[in-house]
């Protein structure tokens, strides 16, 4: 299977690559990617919703704004993607039950997998269909599948791609890791129909959304590894 999409933007945000530049960089030096947890800026949510975001969320939002306003074009469907979702706050959750009976009603409220598309929904005033998944190590595949789904039947004419990772507690239980571990980060596309990228599925079916983001970046040519 090849994926074919018309691209009308990439861009990613992670606390030691917060700009274009920096991930241009990286994507062209072969360098691994540098994992961290550490803050992300957020300047196109309002503090008020902001604060209420773990890392993660927060910065697959703003990605998702950014490249609609470089783009001026406004995605009618968007997929966002996790592996991990918002672990942190079931982890959270279920510390704060064991320690004093109690849950803060935020964590509640913001516990569930499309927290990002409903803080995204809430900022951009866009209410478009979204879908939010997570499944291992075929999210790459999983989420292209969606969007050239969506805009080779005609229900979208644009569509906005984010994966993104919050930070992973192991409080409870090991969790398990197959790859490499990146930290926060968030990786997002416009995509529309056409053939400016391709891709096959055999070769997204070996990789994560850091070494998407290098491939693309590299115009096809570079090295996946991240």
């Amino acid at each position: 299977m090849i994926f074919s999409f018309g691209m009308e933007g990439a861009l990613g945000l992670s606390p030691e690559l917060p700009e274009r530049s920096d991930w241009e960089k990286w994507a062209a030096s072969g360098r691994p990617f540098p994992e961290s947890d550490g803050r992300i800026s957020s300047p196109d949510i309002p503090m008020m919703l902001s604060r209420r975001l773990l890392p993660g969320d927060r910065a697959a939002v703003e990605v998702l704004l950014h490249l609609q306003k470089d783009a001026d074009l406004v995605p009618d469907f968007v997929v966002f993607a996790s592996r991990h979702g918002e672990l942190l706050r079931s982890v959270t959750m279920l510390s704060s039950l064991a320690d004093d009976g109690t849950v803060s009603p935020t964590e509640f409220s913001n516990s569930v997998q499309n927290t990002p598309a409903a803080y995204y929904s809430m900022v951009s005033g866009n209410h478009a269909e979204s879908v939010s998944l997570s499944s291992g190590d075929d999210i790459v595949t999983m989420a292209l599948t969606e969007a050239s789904a969506a805009i080779m039947s005609g229900d979208a004419k644009c569509c906005g791609l984010v994966f993104y990772e919050n930070p992973v507690s192991n409080a409870i239980m090991e969790i398990p890791r197959d790859g490499p571990s990146y930290g926060t980060f968030a990786a997002g596309f416009l995509l529309r129909k056409g053939s400016s990228f391709r891709i096959a599925s055999s070769l997204t079916d070996t990789m994560d959304p850091v070494q998407l983001m290098r491939y693309i970046l590299t115009g096809g040519d570079g090295d996946v590894a991240a």
